[in-house]
């Protein structure tokens, strides 16, 4: 299987676990023209990120987000220099803690759906909001 054969079915595998997991979670069930419009998205975006030349990207000591609507239209995309950091994890930590802010800036009181894929990072901003709750 080539490269991009192989590109589309890791996309695909994604794109049903994710539907899977909406429908777990979330009992929402999903379309076919909804499905392949997210494979589809996901594809063009991965092919736009693989053309970038590496001196386009952004520097290591920065970190970046992306606020996307409900739609998935890109809404903003703010990067910030971090300086030096002694790991990733101390990176991305400071990365969401600036994420929470810009957003708490712009959208408090809207109600908002925050996803990362740092299974770590989220443990740790639930427990720190069930301690911080009051519950």
């Amino acid at each position: 299987m080539d490269d991009a054969k192989t590109g589309e079915a890791c996309v695909v595998a994604w794109e049903l676990w994710n539907a899977r997991n909406k429908l777990i979670w979330h009992q929402q069930v999903g379309d076919s023209a909804t499905f392949e419009r997210h494979v589809q998205y996901y594809l063009n975006a991965w092919g736009i990120a693989n053309s970038i030349e590496e001196e386009q990207l952004v520097p290591r000591e920065t970190a970046g987000w992306i606020v996307r609507d409900c739609a998935g239209r890109c809404m903003g995309g703010p990067a910030m220099k971090l300086g030096r950091v002694t790991s990733a994890a101390i990176a991305e930590a400071i990365g969401v803690r600036e994420a929470l802010s810009w957003l708490k800036q712009r959208y408090q009181g809207q109600r908002l759906l925050l996803e990362n894929d740092n299974l770590l990072m989220i443990q740790a901003l639930l427990l720190f909001w069930f301690h911080n709750s009051g519950s």
